[in-house]
Formats: C-alpha cells, sequence, structure tokens
C-alpha cells in the first residue's frame, strides 16, 4: 500500500487482517483517491470505550 502513487501514511488499526486489499488500516493520501481501498467489509469495525 505504501508504494501507491499519492499515500502519505498507512495506519494498522486492531482489527488489520490479510486480504486482496487489507481490510483494518487508515490511509492518508494527497491529490488521489483509491476507492478500492475501502475493501468489501466496509461497516466491519472496532469500537473505542473510555470508561472513567
Amino acid at each position: 500500500m505504501s508504494n501507491l502513487d499519492g499515500i502519505l501514511r498507512v495506519v494498522g488499526l486492531p482489527d488489520l487482517h490479510a486480504g486482496k486489499i487489507p481490510v483494518g488500516l487508515a490511509v492518508e493520501t494527497r491529490n488521489i483517491i483509491y476507492p478500492h481501498i475501502i475493501g468489501n467489509d466496509i461497516g466491519c469495525g472496532i469500537t473505542l470505550f473510555n470508561f472513567y
């Protein structure tokens, strides 16, 4: 992913797992949009809770 044109940063999240396009990552780009990075499990995610 980091070798694609316009990619500034790639961050792996706790649910990161391999696939055709890795699932569980956030990608920062400049001047380009890669629709295929969204992947096939959009809506699958993680939740962050803050307990005091």
